[in-house]
């Protein structure tokens, strides 16, 4: 037998709170749901994350993520009935900021249908909608559509794939000819010292040795042996 096979003779059923039958039993008057408010009348209930009224906590979170507003291309748009303001034939972004119809520091530009053009336009724009262009060229003006400006290469994410593959083609180093081999630099001023005090050092013990040979040499013992002889005769 199993604890959730036991069916009877439990009490795992507790009786439902009699509620508003008076105040002995602490649940009498406003039946545990306090003074007025929403919270008193029936049926009510909170959405999901409802905290009382302070800032919810999905809302103090910062949202993170791809966002297409972070992607879009935004244009400044001119109306075709605002190009009589331009002065001269030729609409394009200096014309235009000379005319006060949009500002130094727009990237793109585009013009728009409403409005009506009479005389013929040379319009250098970035983009231009299709009944803003009939119009054009209805009137006898010509279109001339900037090209759009580059797009920068998605960036690919890391895997363990991609560093292989830059290993695998990674290009070995060429080899260098004597030509393109540096010139060894020239010592500096402590290796200079070094070799002067070398070169001090084996004079000094040239110099030793001769004087070493000259007290050994042969030539100066046969004097020797006459002065002793003398010594002796006297």
């Amino acid at each position: 037998m199993k604890t959730d096979h036991i069916t009877g003779g439990t009490q795992a059923t507790h009786a439902t709170k009699r509620l508003g039958r008076g105040r002995g039993n602490g649940r009498g008057k406003t039946c545990c749901r306090g003074h007025k408010g929403s919270g008193q009348r029936s049926g009510y209930s909170t959405k999901p994350g409802f905290e009382g009224g302070q800032m919810p906590l999905y809302r103090r979170l910062p949202q993170r993520g791809f966002n297409n507003a972070n992607f879009g291309t935004e244009y400044s748009v001119v109306n075709l009935g605002d190009l009589s303001k331009v002065d001269g034939t030729v609409v394009d972004k200096a014309s235009l900021v000379k005319a006060g119809l949009v500002r130094s520091n727009a990237a793109l530009i585009k013009i728009l249908g409403d409005g009506e053009v009479t005389t013929a336009l040379t319009v250098k724009v970035d983009k231009i909608s299709k009944s803003a262009a009939a119009k054009i060229e209805a009137a006898g003006g010509t279109l001339d559509l900037l090209p759009p400006p580059p797009v920068a290469p998605p960036r690919k994410k890391w895997s363990p794939e991609t560093d292989q593959a830059k290993e695998v083609t990674a290009v070995e180093p060429e080899a260098q000819t004597p030509a393109d081999v540096p010139a060894e630099a020239e010592p500096e001023a402590s290796e200079e010292v070094a070799v002067a005090e070398e070169a001090l050092t084996e004079e000094n013990s040239a110099a030793d040795e001769e004087s070493t040979d000259k007290q050994d040499d042969p030539e100066d013992a046969p004097s020797e042996a006459g002065e002793d002889a003398a010594d002796e005769e006297a």
